[in-house]
């Protein structure tokens, strides 16, 4: 009985052996090529979309932490550095500082840099910030 089994099953092996021999000839190549070239476009869009960034971070990191008396002139964004450089001007040190903390305590930014201080024209304090944001502040929600 075990000997019949066995060549039962070899039958079926040898069967279904030839079925996907059968199918593999039947399938084109031009078809296989569309979907292994389908299938590394979907890939590289997956890629592209888990790095993907937005910038929509930045204008908020910048307007949430920003005083009603300071202003602003100048706005630079490197995004491969996650840095913002800006220049502006405050009324007085004293709101110039409680500015630079603000940004500083501000989670989302990992580094403060200013200088550049200078008396401007209006009689305001003049000076250029520059901010590293963490990626997090720049990930897609």
């Amino acid at each position: 009985g075990l000997i019949i089994v066995n060549r039962g099953q070899e039958q079926a092996s040898t069967d279904l052996t030839a079925e996907v021999r059968s199918k593999e000839e039947e399938l084109r190549p031009e078809l296989l090529n569309q979907i292994f070239l389908l299938d590394t476009r979907l890939k590289n869009l997956q890629t592209l979309i888990a790095r993907h960034t937005s910038s929509a971070g930045v204008f908020q990191v910048v307007e949430t932490n920003t005083f009603p008396s300071v202003q602003f002139s100048t706005f630079g964004f490197n995004a491969d550095g996650h840095r913002i450089d800006m220049t502006g001007s405050a009324p007085n040190y004293a709101t110039l500082s409680r500015q630079i903390t603000a940004f500083e305590q501000d989670p989302r930014i990992k580094q403060v840099e200013f200088g550049g201080l200078s008396n401007t024209s209006a009689g305001q304090v003049g000076f250029k910030i520059a901010i590293i944001l963490k990626q997090s502040a720049l990930e897609t929600p």
